[in-house]
């Protein structure tokens, strides 16, 4: 079954209701057997307790159009969610929790490397599936490549640290720059990013214009980064960190003057609202899994969410978000009972159809993301605070 068709005609037969709430174990729709449970890792606090809320909308939203079409197999499907808080620890005794305590089925998560990395080992002790949205650690395939057997329940649905860098550095290259300067938050994934992106760019003769560019994803400090930037003049720069400080870092940026291009690793910068917030807003670019345009799935998606919830999506943790829920959705629907080997094969051998493209599991349990595939992300660029538009690939 294709899943963005499948989902359109979920959609186009329900109402607007925001469905199940975090943690809701109650029966609904057509939906009436023995309820299926998908824990749900992610921050719910910390600096990136927005991702949490996010997660939870698009849960509620898709679980209430499933469970409105009969479920799995009459089964309805619910999550319990556990905050990670953006730590490994946390993530690790959450991710006890929804399996000993909360006997979940299947998990999602978490967001951070550091989180997902750790959790990888419970759902691996515990022989239980978890399908990984965003974090991009290459740690991820690295222990699924050398153990195998021991990883064959753990999936990744988002791009990798080396897909990612590659996807974004041929924007860069395309617009013929000399030099580039790279910012991001000083965590475990931001690091291993800006390493690969200069190792790519490399390659291609684009050197980093600067080597400091970190900051506290907590108690951030722009001064220092925005005089490197005078005083180097790269011809893009890169903000590495998904969040809100992000945004606040390219309007200090515009404020100082510096008419330098942004490019976003995405997140909080393909938020409508926020690049309202940029002035001037020329030149700001953001990569996306997914983005509007094409009056297909994924536009009606991002209108229909909008319109429920009251805020913009933004193509990135959503996106795969949404997908990763979507390819377990149907990966069960595949299988003549629910459990994790039978989910396990179902995932590795199948392909799925998400709003970012056909998914399939390569035997790192990765899917290709990368240019000319299926899967090639999108890069957008903002015209006005509510106008954007994709500019690569081309």
């Amino acid at each position: 079954m294709a899943l963005v068709m499948a989902a359109a005609i979920v959609l186009a037969a329900c109402g607007g209701g925001a469905g199940q709430q975090q943690g809701d174990d109650d029966e609904t729709g057509a939906a009436d057997g023995e309820p299926i449970k998908i824990g749900v890792l992610s921050p719910f606090s910390g600096p990136f307790a927005s991702v949490g809320k996010l997660k939870v909308d698009i849960f509620n939203l898709l679980l209430a159009d499933v469970n409105e079409a009969g479920g799995i197999n009459g089964r309805p499907v619910t999550f319990v969610a556990g905050d990670s808080q953006g730590t490994a620890n946390e993530a690790r005794n959450q991710a006890l929790r929804l399996i000993d305590q909360e006997q979940v089925d299947l998990l999602v998560g978490a967001y951070l490397s550091e989180e997902t990395v750790e959790i990888m080992e419970v759902a691996a002790d515990r022989g239980i599936p978890l399908i990984i949205p965003t974090s991009a650690s290459n740690e991820v395939n690295a222990r699924i490549e050398q153990d195998p057997e021991r990883y064959r329940h753990v999936f990744r649905v988002g791009y990798n640290i080396t897909q990612w860098a590659q996807m974004m550095g041929d924007f860069i290259l395309s617009r013929d720059v000399s030099s580039y300067g790279y910012v991001g938050a000083n965590i475990r994934w931001n690091q291993e990013f800006a390493e690969e992106l200069a190792r790519y760019l490399a390659e291609h003769n684009v050197p980093q214009a600067f080597e400091d560019g970190f900051y506290s994803p907590s108690q951030p400090v722009f001064d220092p980064i925005i005089q490197q930037i005078q005083d180097t003049q790269p011809g893009i720069v890169v903000l590495g960190d998904p969040g809100q400080n992000a945004v606040e870092l390219a309007k200090r940026i515009r404020q100082a003057g510096l008419e330098v291009p942004i490019f976003s690793v995405g997140g909080q910068m393909g938020d409508e609202r926020a690049a309202a917030t940029i002035q001037p807003l020329e030149e700001v670019y953001f990569q996306a899994a997914s983005w509007m345009g094409d009056d297909g799935p994924t536009d009606e998606y991002f209108q229909r969410f909008k319109e429920e919830y009251g805020y913009p999506l933004v193509g990135y943790t959503d996106v795969l978000t949404h997908d990763s829920i979507m390819i377990a959705v149907e990966a069960m629907r595949r299988v003549d009972e629910v459990t994790p080997d039978a989910l396990a094969e179902a995932l590795a051998e199948g392909e799925f159809q998400g709003l970012a493209g056909t998914y399939t599991f390569g035997p790192d349990h990765q899917p290709p993301w990368e240019a000319g595939s299926d899967l090639s992300g999108v890069v957008v660029q903002w015209l006005a605070p509510e106008t954007s538009q994709r500019v690569w690939p081309r």
